[in-house]
């Protein structure tokens, strides 16, 4: 059942929700979903890549608000504010994502995420005490 539901960024009141999910509020993509996935397994799922993404890790987190954010600029450009029956950005995100996130990136130098992280360690990563340190330590020599 869906209880919550948003277009864009902004969230949907309960009228929209049953409108775009029927009454019951069980009418959605996900549900055939899991329902391929039972039956054809993992391998079998990449009709479904276009259609749902499953957001899965902090790498994927802020690609929520990306989509949200996207969904929200194509609405105002292409129809006055209103939702749009269709969207077709997904591809372009992976590719930003590919772009950003791949392993061979941080080897290289290059993509965005990783080169910033070299540069400036300082603002991704927590200093800690010299006690969990040492703490770390014991637990590697144990």
């Amino acid at each position: 059942i869906i209880l919550a539901a948003s277009h864009g960024t902004r969230k949907m009141n309960d009228i929209e929700i049953e409108r775009a999910y029927g009454r019951g509020r069980k009418k959605h993509i996900a549900s055939d979903y899991a329902a391929h996935l039972q039956k054809h397994g993992p391998l079998g799922m990449g009709e479904f890549g276009i259609v749902l993404h499953s957001f899965m890790d902090y790498f994927d987190y802020p690609t929520i608000l990306l989509c949200g954010r996207i969904v929200d600029v194509l609405d105002q450009i292409n129809n006055h504010g209103r939702p749009m029956e269709e969207y077709c950005f997904w591809p372009d995100v992976m590719d930003g994502l590919k772009e950003m996130f791949t392993r061979t990136q941080f080897a290289v130098d290059q993509g965005g995420y990783f080169p910033e992280i070299k540069a400036h360690p300082e603002k991704f990563i927590l200093k800690r005490r010299p006690e969990f340190r040492d703490w770390l330590k014991m637990l590697r020599e144990n």
